[in-house]
């Protein structure tokens, strides 16, 4: 799974339900960029991505505006949960 996301490695919930859902997922952090950015970036770090692929999922890494990817765990992640109406 590709998607956008800069604040995905703070939301411990979501990393659990990607996470639970068995997928593969890369997440671009980087702000402020078009489409045809976002698109750019992710076909340069596609060779990363290719090779990170023939790994064992389920797994989120974080692709930054340069291509790097780094592994999100669960570890030092913050729960955001609904906060009560009354």
């Amino acid at each position: 799974m590709l998607t956008k996301d800069k604040d995905i490695r703070k939301n411990r919930l979501e990393v659990e339900a990607i996470l639970n859902s068995g997928v593969k997922a890369f997440v671009l952090t980087a702000t402020g960029l078009r489409k045809e950015d976002h698109a750019a970036i992710f076909l340069s770090a596609m060779p990363k991505i290719i090779r990170i692929c023939r790994q064992r999922g389920p797994f989120i890494f974080n692709v930054t505006r340069m291509g790097n990817l780094s592994r999100i765990s669960l570890r030092n992640q913050t729960s955001k949960r609904p906060t009560s109406s009354w």
